[in-house]
């Protein structure tokens, strides 16, 4: 629930693959990262967007 799958109101026709594949694909990007408080961080890319930025730098290192 960390993404709050259960408020979302893209669960129509595509969006449940396409939402399946984004969570999927931060997920991954999270593990290059080695981060392992994962809804803390979202919580905090959420309050502030650009802190995703080093989280993808340190991604794309590996």
């Amino acid at each position: 629930m960390v993404f709050g799958e259960d408020q979302q109101g893209a669960y129509i026709g595509n969006g449940p693959h396409t939402m399946a594949i984004l969570r999927n694909l931060v997920l991954g990007l999270f593990r290059l990262a080695r981060v392992s408080q994962v809804k803390r961080l979202t919580e905090s890319i959420a309050a502030d967007r650009m802190r995703i930025l080093p989280v993808l730098a340190a991604a794309l290192k590996r």
